[in-house]
């Protein structure tokens, strides 16, 4: 967990690739679907619209490129989709304005869902190290005490042992942390009373 707070825990080449092609994976199945169900007697009035879910997952699963990827297929099937019947990618003047717009807003959705995602994970990891220097401050603040110090959470866990807990008490706070509080210091023969 502290290499993640640190930010040196990275996910596997495989895990990144799997989310990488996820997206548009997904994209050319959306797509594939939809073909079929126009094959059919069922008709999708708007399959465009369909397509910006699948730029959307893209980049918020695989990131910026993964989106920009999906966005990239789903323009092509846009693009074949509004083409004259038997003239691919030849467009009426309305249909051809239809494909000029999907051609800006697609990869803009996917570029801004990317970046949505880039700052919202940046912002994560400051607070994760922020957090995590906090925590430093504070068990170096409890284990310079002169006192002893002993933490306990809402069932008698024992949460917290600094060093002088270690030497007034005889426990190592690896020992103790995680146990009950009662079993440390109380001796058996007292705990039933």
């Amino acid at each position: 967990m502290k290499e993640l707070e640190a930010g040196r825990v990275r996910p596997s080449k495989y895990v990144v690739a799997a989310q990488q092609v996820s997206g548009p994976a997904l994209t050319l199945l959306v797509i594939a679907a939809v073909q079929a169900l126009l094959d059919s007697t069922f008709n999708i009035p708007n399959p465009p619209a369909l397509l910006l879910f699948t730029v959307v997952f893209a980049s918020f699963w695989g990131g910026l490129g993964s989106g920009l990827a999906s966005s990239a297929v789903a323009w092509v099937y846009i693009a074949y989709f509004f083409s004259l019947p038997g003239h691919v990618f030849h467009f009426s003047e309305e249909n051809s304005r239809r494909v000029l717009v999907w051609a800006f807003t697609t990869p803009g959705i996917a570029m801004m869902v990317g970046m949505l995602k880039q700052r919202s994970e940046a912002s994560l990891l400051r607070e994760l190290r922020r957090r995590t220097d906090d925590e430093a401050k504070i068990r170096s603040t409890i284990n310079s005490a002169y006192d002893a110090f002993i933490a306990i959470d809402g069932a008698g866990m024992v949460t917290e042992w600094n060093r002088k807990a270690e030497t007034t008490f005889g426990w190592q706070r690896e020992d103790v942390v995680g146990r009950p509080l009662q079993d440390i210091l109380i001796p058996e023969r007292w705990r039933a009373a």
